[in-house]
């Protein structure tokens, strides 16, 4: 049949509308959504359709679990906190999906947020796999085991929806009496670059968003956290910025996190220098800058550098500080009043905004927004990342001594003495994870052993500035008098002001919660909390009770004020003294508020008979063998004065030692312990440093000698306090001079630790006596295990001058092999010194490879070298 010609062409002039019309609704199809484009044109596209508000709400942080009613996000919102920590990892995935399902709807723009947290040690959330803390991870010296363990992380982190992390601390330990020293890779710059780059290569491939921090010089006058730093440009340049150089040419970082302090007056949050000269224009960095926790804030609350919030707002976003966390007090209607009178340039919040666009981009945010729950339940501390983190744990132990070979301790023994305070109460460190199975030494020497070895277990002292014993359940009646325990009613607000938002029972009063809340409708900062039941005393008699606090808290007993500490500050013990009956019954009430940064609340008497000294040393006299478990406190915002450890512990130590039996002192601890009260009393020290969750069984791995330590000192450890600051790399003194007493030798230097077997190095040997400026130095070191049992070795390639235009250190570390050998084993090892790590600042502020001679030596620690060659450098 013919078809007729009108209907021919009114058919074909239909379809080629058609065409027309589904053509247009392609090509009306923003081009931010293309995932076609680069990430660098579709932020261009979405800035220019962006409001002045939209704008500023990507820079912008959410913390609040109840979202929905505390933040309008009609114009989006760039950020949010880890909210959903406290979750198991499948519900957190849901909860996350969730929370990106209603931003994207509710916003003109449906931008997703980026979800970020912090993994010091793993994921800070409840199910995640703890890793040991970067310090020891740093005695290991092992870049590929970090890499795999970051991987670990970034794989779990994923599936819970973050895409940004707070990490790695790239910070140089200076002076060890900081608090957060064990977030830190120790004081070497080239090892923190190494361990540095590894980890964030490893976020990277899972896609995910490093912010290396604290950007820079963290390390206050003394030691002080926050505190201003007096330094200029070239021990900036030549030490403290080289780590954060490496993780952004070499890592790729996507974003730079700012420090709380100030740098000769400048606070590093309104640093320009730093912030777009150095980072920006030197580096071609091209991720965001976020702002630690308040510290947007800071430069008009702490350092005063600002008028007021929206001169603050200015004075940040102006120097190059794009994104606030953890919540928009500055860069919220202060920064819009600041551009609207004109203190801020539109082209610097368009510079800020498409920062932040480009990394959501890069990251895929708009084609993969959401995660899988049942993944999530699935990744998170899977049995071969607790497998990975035991390993780590074993090669991050340091031998510091073991005289007359006195460990390993064998499997035959019938009796072994576990004690001190952490023997069975591991300590994990700042924002490690929780919720998962964890291993105590005690536990680990208990699984270890055949059974029936008998193993003595006794505490012998109490831990660390916790003097008081935290005040039992089983005293406690909850205010209807039908149970145990006290109530516990939580406020948004500082004051205990209108109804709490939430209530529960709680067994006692001890929560160190850091910069986390104790339920995720609690606000992050500015929250209270009341504790009400009864007391029940199970002795007579006059007793000391007491709050150890930060912020502020008050005690009542039976309506009486016995406690007023209602104020702000940092972690403290306040007193009192009570007569008490036994068995009376007595009202109790506890008053606390946060304010800002960490929470800590805890409630302790000297009533309970305390942890005797007397059965320790009886326990360590029947026994074949001795373990004596200690440690210290320290933390963010928790500086020590003193490096020793406290008095009952260094007691302990004495005590044990004094029985004569085979024993090892164990420092469980996130810093350095000076020693020289007790060391040359004991036979054996070990450094296990926070280990993580399968801690105990790589401890006890260790004692009993299935696995040779082979861990190194990434810091080194002074003989007493006032020897520090004190690092190996430090400059040559320009006059003699000795501390009294002490000298100026360390009791074990950087890149320090002992072995079961034993090893020689050898046999440096240089490609070439003289290389050229800008050539590589090759180079080769021979190591043999001369022992008779399996272990590792570090060796360690050092650098110095023997002269130059400017003051050198004598030596600085420019690289290093961890190796296993069988015994007998012998291995040629390879090095290529490239040559910036030759070259220096010149006496112009110039980066050179300056003429002259260099000594290259090889060795084990700092101190420990056993073979060199000098090398010239000419033009």
């Amino acid at each position: 049949m013919m078809t007729h010609p009108v209907k021919k062409w009114f058919f074909l002039f239909c379809l080629a509308a058609t065409g027309i019309l589904f053509s247009c609704k392609k090509n009306s199809r923003p081009a931010y959504l293309n995932a076609s484009l680069s990430a660098e044109k579709r932020a261009e596209d979405l800035l220019k359709r962006m409001t002045i508000e939209e704008k500023v709400a990507q820079l912008q942080t959410l913390f609040a679990p109840d979202y929905e009613k505390a933040f309008d996000v009609t114009h989006g919102m760039g950020n949010v906190c880890n909210i959903f920590a406290d979750r198991d990892p499948a519900e957190a995935a849901k909860q996350y999906n969730t929370l990106q399902q209603y931003v994207i709807t509710h916003s003109r723009l449906g931008i997703p947020v980026i979800y970020h947290g912090e993994t010091v040690s793993g994921l800070m959330s409840c199910g995640m796999t703890i890793f040991p803390q970067p310090i020891a991870r740093a005695a290991a010296f092992n870049p590929e085991l970090e890499y795999k363990m970051a991987d670990a992380i970034a794989r779990e982190a994923w599936n819970r929806g973050i895409t940004q992390v707070l990490s790695p601390d790239l910070n140089l330990v200076n002076d060890p009496r900081w608090g957060r020293v064990h977030e830190t890779y120790g004081e070497d710059p080239w090892l923190a670059s190494r361990l540095g780059v590894a980890f964030i290569k490893a976020f990277r491939q899972q896609g995910i968003i490093c912010t290396p921090k604290h950007f820079v010089a963290n390390i206050g006058e003394g030691g002080r956290f926050g505190g201003d730093v007096y330094v200029g440009e070239r021990i900036l340049r030549e030490y403290y910025l080289y780590p954060f150089e490496a993780a952004v040419k070499e890592g790729g970082a996507g974003a730079i996190m700012p420090a709380y302090n100030s740098i000769d007056g400048i606070p590093c949050h309104a640093h320009e220098w730093l912030l777009n000269m150095v980072l920006r224009k030197e580096w071609k960095f091209d991720g965001f800058t976020s702002s630690d926790y308040g510290g947007v804030g800071g430069v008009l609350t702490a350092h005063r550098t600002a008028q007021d919030k929206k001169h603050a707002a200015a004075l940040c976003l102006n120097a190059g500080m794009d994104v606030e966390m953890p919540h928009p007090d500055v860069y919220g209607q202060p920064l819009l009043e600041a551009l609207k009178e004109g203190l801020v340039n539109k082209t610097v919040l368009d510079n800020a905004v498409r920062r932040v666009l480009i990394q959501k981009f890069r990251l895929r945010l708009f084609e993969d927004p959401y995660r899988s729950p049942r993944k999530a339940a699935m990744v998170c501390n899977h049995a071969n990342h607790r497998l990975l983190a035991r390993e780590y744990a074993r090669q991050s132990v340091v031998l510091l001594k073991n005289e007359n070979h006195v460990l390993p301790f064998s499997k035959k023994i019938k009796s072994i003495a576990v004690l001190g305070p952490l023997a069975d109460d591991p300590v994990f460190g700042n924002y490690s994870p929780w919720g998962v199975k964890t291993v105590s030494v005690l536990e680990g020497i208990r699984q270890l052993l055949p059974a029936g070895t008998t193993i003595f277990f006794e505490k012998g002292v109490e831990f660390g500035d916790v003097s008081l014993t935290t005040l039992r359940q089983e005293d406690f009646l909850l205010p209807d008098g039908k149970g145990h325990g006290l109530m516990a009613e939580y406020f948004n607000n500082m004051h205990l002001e209108g109804q709490p938002v939430f209530s529960r029972t709680v067994p006692c009063i001890d929560f160190d919660w850091g910069e986390w809340v104790p339920e995720t409708v609690v606000k992050a900062d500015s929250f209270s909390v009341r504790y009400t039941g009864f007391f029940v005393s199970p002795v007579d008699g006059y007793h000391t009770i007491g709050l150890t606090v930060d912020d502020g808290a008050r005690l009542y007993l039976d309506d009486k004020l016995i406690i007023d500490e209602w104020k702000g500050g940092s972690a403290r013990q306040v007193r009192a003294g009570c007569f008490f009956e036994k068995n009376r019954k007595y009202r109790i009430k506890v008053e606390y508020y946060d304010n800002q940064y960490k929470a800590l609340v805890r409630l302790g008497w000297d009533g309970y008979p305390p942890a005797t000294i007397n059965k320790a040393v009886d326990y360590a006299r029947k026994a074949e063998a001795v373990v004596v478990v200690v440690g210290a406190t320290d933390g963010e915002g928790r500086d020590r004065a003193v490096l020793e450890l406290t008095a009952p512990q260094e007691a302990l130590i004495k005590a044990v030692a004094a029985t004569k039996k085979p024993m090892v002192v164990v420092l469980a601890t996130g810093n350095v312990i000076a020693m020289s009260r007790w060391i040359d009393e004991v036979p054996a020290v070990i450094e296990q440093w926070h280990p993580g969750e399968e801690g105990g069984t790589a401890l006890a791995e260790i004692l009993f000698g299935d696995y040779s330590p082979g861990g190194k000192l990434p810091v080194t450890f002074p003989q007493t306090t006032g020897q520090v600051p004190l690092r190996y790399n430090a400059k040559p003194m320009g006059a003699q001079s000795q501390y009294i007493v002490y000298g100026n030798e360390p009791l074990f230097p950087f890149g320090y630790g002992l072995s079961y077997t034993s090893f020689e190095i050898s046999n440096l040997k240089v490609a070439s006596s003289r290389i050229r400026q800008g050539e590589a130095l090759r180079l080769s070191v021979k190591v043999k295990n001369t022992g008779t049992r399996k272990g590792d070795e570090v060796i360690q390639i050092y650098v110095g001058r023997k002269y130059a235009s400017v003051a050198m250190p004598e030596k600085e570390l420019k690289d290093f092999r961890r190796v296993t050998l069988e015994p007998g084993e012998t291995k040629i090892l390879e090095f290529v010194i490239s040559p910036d790590r030759l070259s220096l600042w010149d006496k112009n502020m110039k980066f050179v490879m300056e003429p002259g001679i260099v000594k290259v030596m090889a060795g084990n620690s700092s101190k420990h070298i056993y073979t060199t060659q000098e090398v010239e450098i000419v033009k």
